[in-house]
C-alpha cells in the first residue's frame, strides 16, 4: 500500500493551496495576479519559502482570503487525522 503524507494543516503553505484550489486558480494564475514568478508560488506552497509580509498581504487580497478562514484553518490544525 502506498504511504500517504498527511498535510501539515497548520502551515501557511497548506492554507494557500486550499484557498487557491477553492478559487479554482492555478499556480500560474496566482503568480500572474501577484506579479511574481511561478517559482515563488511553488516554493511558498512547498514550504521552502516564507513570503514577505507584503507578499502575504497581496496573497490574502488576490485569494480574497475570508476573515473567518483562519479560524477554520486553526480548527483543522488541531484535529487529529484518522489513521488506518
Amino acid at each position: 500500500m502506498p504511504k500517504w503524507r498527511v498535510p501539515d494543516t497548520g502551515t501557511f503553505a497548506w492554507k494557500i493551496k486550499v484557498l487557491r484550489a477553492a478559487r479554482a486558480m492555478t499556480q500560474h494564475e496566482l503568480a500572474f495576479n501577484l506579479g511574481v514568478d511561478i517559482s515563488i508560488i511553488c516554493k511558498v506552497e512547498s514550504g521552502d519559502l516564507l513570503p514577505t509580509s507584503a507578499l502575504e498581504v497581496r496573497i490574502h487580497d488576490v485569494l480574497d482570503w475570508p476573515a473567518r478562514a483562519d479560524v477554520a484553518f486553526d480548527i483543522l490544525a488541531i484535529t487529529e487525522p484518522a489513521h488506518e
